[in-house]
């Protein structure tokens, strides 16, 4: 579980990613299976091109409410935290008393993000929305194109007095979002950007989860730690 962007380096990068082969830890069959309920057979059958099957918006809308997109499975989470080997990365880094945190919907998220589209909150950070004292992890289940992959700015965790501006769109109404015409986001990254891979970030890490391909939906599993 080599990896470019290691655990050791989470404090001071804000992020880390730890990377598995999909046979240590296959998990596909539970997400295709999500997937089907969400938006029938075909779909499930080729997740990353769900925007070219799915061409109803509204049929999409509707399938993709929150009560859908989030599932009570902690004991899944647990597993997952296992195969990863992260309990004592989680206890030394975060919290030796930590806990799976469920907002109202569910303890485990699925996100399906197409590519040219509204489905993905644009540049913030969990610290800024009800989120803001977790530890957030995304894992990679269905991915085509680097591009499509969660983007990030390295460091910033540790920025005071970052500018921003209020949520004005359908992604979590009045919260607050980066005013990016006054911040220089050029230097932000894709590390996540393989089948398996498990992204970490800090909660006060700036990130978006745009999809910035053309030809490929992400599909990824999502769950949260407090403390």
């Amino acid at each position: 579980m080599n990896s470019q962007y290691p655990l050791e380096k989470f404090k001071e990068t804000g992020f880390s990613v730890v990377n598995m082969n999909k046979e240590d830890i296959d998990i596909s069959d539970f997400t295709k299976n999500w997937i089907k309920f969400l938006l029938g057979n075909q779909a499930a059958k080729n997740p990353t091109n769900i925007h070219e099957i799915i061409k109803d918006d509204n049929f999409y809308s509707t399938r993709l409410i929150q009560k859908n997109r989030h599932r009570d499975e902690k004991e899944f989470i647990k597993k997952i935290i296992e195969k990863y080997k992260i309990s004592s990365f989680i206890e030394r880094y975060w919290s030796s008393k930590w806990k799976i945190w469920d907002e109202g919907f569910g303890s485990l998220g699925i996100r399906i993000v197409r590519p040219n589209s509204n489905d993905g909150y644009s540049w913030s950070c969990k610290y800024w929305g009800p989120a803001k004292n977790v530890l957030s992890f995304s894992l990679v289940q269905f991915i085509g194109c680097p591009n499509s992959a969660t983007t990030l700015i390295p460091y910033t965790h540790k920025l005071i007095n970052i500018p921003y501006k209020y949520e004005n769109s359908i992604h979590c109404k009045d919260e607050l979002r980066l005013d990016d015409e006054n911040f220089d986001t050029s230097k932000s990254i894709k590390p996540a950007n393989s089948q398996g891979d498990l992204l970490i970030t800090h909660p006060k890490l700036i990130h978006t989860e745009k999809n910035y391909s053309k030809k490929d939906t992400r599909i990824s599993l999502e769950f949260r730690l407090t403390k």
